[in-house]
């Protein structure tokens, strides 16, 4: 059999979307430059119009990367997006969050994966501040109770490093930048934040292409540093959340036993006597999505014509590879 070719480093910009993020581009982006110097990667840094002095501080101390203005604010999945659209002349982007910071050869492991062509995406593991513990890898999940319900494993495969996952958090992960770009990037039916991943690398899975997590590949998400949580009331934050997990569920789930006979045949009950119980986490989300019913529906129907593979058929296979 024929060996491939190894992908060189330069072929990858890493893209980090910023909004109010000195302190956390100021703690993690020096060992991002180092690894770029070491290996030979691009940075781009694309802010989302910071009202703070976040781009001046990155004008004054990061000469070494890229530095994207937005015109306006979108959100996180915007951003991104914008992001990688703006890295032309490379053929894999990494999204990396401002509150993760890489480890010395994180990006090395990934790259190998991208021989297959039918790999869409592959994803690092984030680990605690001593390297060791594992806190996010690859998701195993479930359609229990009308929703998706993950559980990650925090173990390496029983042979060799890498797992499929049903999704890649977009705090960490290698895409291939044109079928990024061909699913139209994250959808803003999410917007501003929260679930886009999860959309993304589903609707990839749909299509026939594959979503990894490679244990080689070792980053820490500061977690405690976040930058939504930091700039969004605890209310917000835990709705958005919510809100996603009925938009993703309108949008992508298509099996009718899954949609009708687990969703639907609660979420009904649910929304009409859920008062009675003053079941607030429920409502929060659930009225934030409704409005966004409409886009759902429409990005529905577009899935469905695109899909090669059924939602049976992907959890089936990810089952098994557990």
């Amino acid at each position: 059999m024929t060996r491939q070719p190894e992908i060189s480093p330069s072929r990858v910009c890493v893209v980090v979307p910023s909004y109010c993020s000195w302190k956390n581009l100021e703690r993690n982006l020096p060992g991002l430059v180092r690894e770029s110097l070491r290996v030979g990667f691009g940075v781009l840094v694309s802010d989302d119009t910071s009202p703070d002095d976040t781009v001046a501080r990155l004008r004054e101390h990061f000469h070494e990367l890229r530095l994207e203005e937005r015109a306006a604010n979108g959100g996180f999945g915007e951003n991104c997006n914008d992001a990688v659209r703006r890295a032309e002349g490379y053929d894999y982007v990494y999204l990396l969050n401002a509150d993760v910071e890489v480890r010395e050869g994180f990006l090395e492991p990934l790259l190998e994966h991208f021989t297959d062509p039918a790999v869409f995406a592959v994803a690092s593991v984030s680990v605690g501040s001593d390297g060791k513990t594992v806190e996010d890898a690859a998701r195993r999940t479930r359609f229990k109770r009308g929703h998706l319900r993950w559980e990650v494993n925090h173990e390496p495969p029983a042979t060799g490093s890498v797992q499929p996952t049903f999704f890649a958090s977009g705090a960490h992960v290698l895409y291939r930048r044109d079928r990024f770009l061909e699913l139209g990037g994250f959808d803003p039916l999410y917007a501003p934040f929260y679930w886009e991943d999860v959309d993304l690398s589903y609707r990839a899975w749909k299509r026939g292409w594959r979503v990894l997590v490679d244990h080689r590949s070792r980053v820490h998400h500061q977690r405690e540093h976040s930058d939504i949580e930091r700039t969004q009331t605890s209310s917000r934050y835990v709705g958005m959340n919510h809100r996603g997990r009925f938009l993703f569920t309108w949008k992508n789930i298509h099996d009718r036993r899954m949609l009708w006979g687990e969703h639907l045949v609660r979420v009904i009950p649910r929304a009409l006597f859920g008062w009675l119980l003053l079941d607030k986490l429920f409502y929060n989300g659930f009225f934030r999505a409704l409005p966004r019913l409409p886009k759902a529906l429409a990005g529905r129907r577009a899935e469905r014509r695109a899909m090669v593979r059924t939602d049976r058929e992907i959890f089936e296979e990810l089952e098994r590879a557990w």
